[in-house]
């Protein structure tokens, strides 16, 4: 992928066009496709629901199976082949033009698979969109736009390389720890031990290093999350809070607040409400 397309996406102002979206199943896919070069002038993300598919472009083929995520860049021809009789091939698809900045930016100019979806992460959004765009109800485009945006948000937080604390640095265990498990209870003590430190010297290093305490950098963290689910447009506060951990929603309401100045029910209408703006501009 285009790396530093995702990263332009990060420092400017991004937005899909001609969207759409489809759920490809069993009963309406051929053995055999053939897209020509004019035929499709979007980029598509296939993501494989079941079965097993191969794809060819130019000298290069691709296996695909369950759970990955395949790209296809805008106006190339290529050739599909399904499992012939595989009750299980299914797939989502999804088209846009991609405009970082007002400039029209394509993720690569070759197909790959960006990644395989082995714990179900992205089916959850590939579904909503391809639903969301057949239903056509009030405001879908809008709310399509929030999808596929959140789905580059995903794949930008999961392929760009972003900076890390120094892997020498004694501390850099335990916040690797939190890092990825900051939706689970946290232990100081226990991080002090991982990392071969007294507890008051862990505390005293991981504050030098990223301005908190443990705890601290812990529920930064999972407000970062929730901020993130309630942008998408696709839970309600109470889902949001679950998803991040947190069973008491109103502990959950107060700790939002404390970190974004406002209650997330709020934060998620303002954000909705500015995105309906732009759009409505467009």
């Amino acid at each position: 992928m285009n790396i530093e397309a995702l990263k332009r996406i990060c420092s400017g102002t991004c937005v899909a066009r001609r969207l759409a979206g489809q759920i490809i199943s069993h009963s309406n896919i051929s053995p055999k496709t053939v897209r020509s070069k004019g035929q499709y002038r979007t980029q598509r993300f296939f993501y494989i629901q079941g079965g097993r598919a191969k794809f060819e472009l130019n000298d290069k083929t691709i296996i695909c199976k369950k759970g990955d995520i395949l790209y296809l860049p805008a106006d190339i021809t290529y050739v599909c082949y399904w499992e012939e009789g595989n009750p299980e091939n299914s797939a989502i698809l999804i088209q846009f033009e991609l405009y970082v900045s007002d400039v029209k930016t394509a993720l690569s100019n070759d197909m790959f698979i960006i990644l395989n979806d082995e714990h179900g992460t992205y089916l959850k959004q590939f579904l909503l969109f391809a639903n969301t765009y057949s239903e056509g109800r009030f405001a879908y485009k809008i709310q399509c736009q929030s999808i596929i945006l959140n789905i580059l948000h995903s794949f930008i937080t999961e392929l760009v390389e972003v900076p890390q604390p120094q892997k020498n640095n004694t501390v850099y265990k335990g916040i690797l720890y939190i890092e990825n498990h900051y939706m689970d209870e946290i232990d100081v003590n226990e991080l002090a031990k991982m990392c071969s430190l007294c507890p008051t010297a862990f505390r005293s290093q991981f504050h030098a290093i990223t301005g908190m305490s443990p705890i601290q950098y812990k529920n930064h963290l999972t407000m970062k999350k929730a901020a993130e689910l309630l942008r998408s447009g696709l839970y309600t506060s109470s889902e949001v809070a679950i998803e991040v951990g947190i069973n008491d929603i109103c502990y959950f309401n107060r700790m939002f607040k404390k970190f974004y100045k406002i209650p997330p029910g709020k934060y998620k209408s303002n954000h909705m409400n500015t995105t309906a703006a732009y759009f409505n501009k467009q």
